[in-house]
């Protein structure tokens, strides 16, 4: 079993990948990345306080936008041996 706390994961939101190791994510994404295997999917609803809050950012994220992140692991590699 791949922990990926310490793996190199690709993510996919809405079309797009991002790869990044686990601590590179935002706080709000690491737990619940934790606890997907690879290949898993989640919807992540982030409340404004924990988003972008009250100032949002205009013009394309309102104040007090309720964030909704559908993300896929696409893939997790081992992170390099140091």
């Amino acid at each position: 079993l791949l922990s990926l706390a310490r793996a190199q994961i690709q993510l996919e939101a809405k079309d797009q990948a991002l790869t990044q190791k686990l601590d590179a994510y935002p706080p709000v994404f690491r737990g619940p990345l934790q606890r997907l295997q690879n290949h898993g999917s989640l919807t992540l609803v982030v409340p404004p306080e924990k988003a972008y809050g009250s100032k949002g950012l205009p013009p394309k994220i309102p104040p007090g936008a309720t964030m909704v992140y559908s993300v896929r692991i696409v893939d997790s590699q081992p992170a390099p041996a140091k």
